[in-house]
């Protein structure tokens, strides 16, 4: 788990660094746009597993989850796929939404991040979170 924390927050920081202007991806050019930003989570992470070679199973799509508005209820009751973006407090938590199944859930995350354990990797994911937000915002 600790090599999955460090090389994602290696590759957060690097696609945060490289989210802005062109990127050439072989004979044509990525341009990322501004909906780039709220993946950078998603896309780090994907990175880190292929980094360090993990193998990856699929999940069915009743239990992915977006915690942005408006909710759909899947009516999965657990094993949930939380999809956050941008539904962060400031202490780098996920907000909840009112959906019972998926508060739940929700807490149990939140109540793993507030260990000392993650304490270190919430501060800086909180750090890195909070900067990305201020240069999306500032553009």
């Amino acid at each position: 788990m600790a090599s999955l924390g460090a090389a994602w927050s290696k590759w957060f920081a690097c696609t945060l660094e490289h989210s802005h202007g062109e990127w050439p991806v072989g004979h044509r050019v990525f341009r990322p746009g501004k909906r780039f930003g709220m993946h950078i989570g998603q896309i780090s992470f994907g990175l880190a597993l292929a980094e360090l070679e993990l193998t990856v199973a699929t999940l069915p799509n009743e239990v992915n989850f977006t915690i942005n508005p408006p909710f759909i209820d899947r009516g999965a009751t657990e094993s949930l796929v939380l999809h956050y973006h941008h539904r962060l407090t400031e202490q780098g938590l996920l907000k909840l939404t009112g959906v019972a199944n998926v508060d739940r859930a929700i807490s149990a995350v939140n109540e793993l991040l507030t260990t000392k354990e993650c304490e270190a990797l919430r501060a800086e994911s909180r750090a890195l979170w909070w900067e990305q937000k201020t240069v999306r915002t500032e553009r």
